[in-house]
C-alpha cells in the first residue's frame, strides 16, 4: 500500500502533506499560431533577470535553456488558474493580445536528474490562439520584449530535436497529437 496524490494540510489518512521527493510542476503553455499556421516560439535572453519573475525560472535554468526554442510557458502560481496563467503568457510574457483557449492537459513522471532515485511530477495546461495580425513585425514595431532574444513564428516541423529547449519538443507533440 502506499500515499495517495492528495495533498495538503489536511490530507485524508493516506493522502500526503508533503510533495513528492523529486517535485511538481504546474506549467501552463501557449501555441500561438499565425495565418499561415506558422506557431510563436522564442529563444530566451538568458542575461534578463525579468524571466524569473515572468516565468518562475532562475538564473541556472535561464542559462540552460536559453540556446534553443521554446513555446510561450510559465509555472503556475501558487493559488492560479490554470487559464489565468494563460493569460499572463498572452499579455504580460509574449505581449501578444489573443484569447487562449483550453487545448488540453497532460502529464507525465519521471526519474529527477535534480534528484536522482525520485520522480519528479509534470502536470501541463495546453492552451492556443490565433493572433490577429500575420506578421511578428506588426505584433512588435519596437521588437520583442528584451528577455527573448528571438521571438518568431516558426514550422515546428522544420525543428529537430536538438533545436528545442526545456523538453519543449515533448509538449508540442502533445499539442499537435491532440488533433
Amino acid at each position: 500500500m502506499g500515499t495517495f496524490a492528495w495533498f495538503g494540510p489536511r490530507a485524508p489518512p493516506l493522502g500526503s502533506r508533503d510533495v513528492p521527493a523529486g517535485g511538481l510542476c504546474l506549467s501552463a503553455f501557449l501555441a500561438v499560431r499565425d495565418d499561415q499556421g506558422r506557431v510563436l516560439l522564442g529563444k530566451y535572453n538568458a542575461e534578463d533577470a525579468k524571466l524569473e519573475g515572468l516565468t518562475g525560472m532562475d538564473e541556472e535554468r535561464r542559462k540552460r535553456f536559453s540556446g534553443g526554442w521554446t513555446l510561450p510557458a510559465r509555472h503556475l502560481r501558487f493559488g492560479e488558474s490554470p487559464e489565468t496563467a494563460a493569460r499572463s503568457i498572452a499579455d504580460d510574457l509574449v505581449r501578444v493580445r489573443v484569447e487562449p483557449r483550453f487545448v488540453r492537459y497532460a502529464s507525465e513522471a519521471y526519474e529527477s536528474a535534480v534528484y536522482p532515485g525520485t520522480h519528479h511530477w509534470d502536470v501541463n495546461f495546453l492552451f492556443e490562439a490565433q493572433v490577429p495580425r500575420p506578421t511578428a513585425q506588426g505584433l512588435w514595431p519596437h521588437g520583442p520584449p528584451s528577455w527573448y532574444r528571438e521571438l518568431a513564428f516558426v514550422d515546428p516541423s522544420w525543428l529537430k530535436p536538438g533545436d528545442w529547449a526545456r523538453s519543449h519538443e515533448d509538449v508540442w507533440a502533445m499539442y499537435a497529437a491532440k488533433k
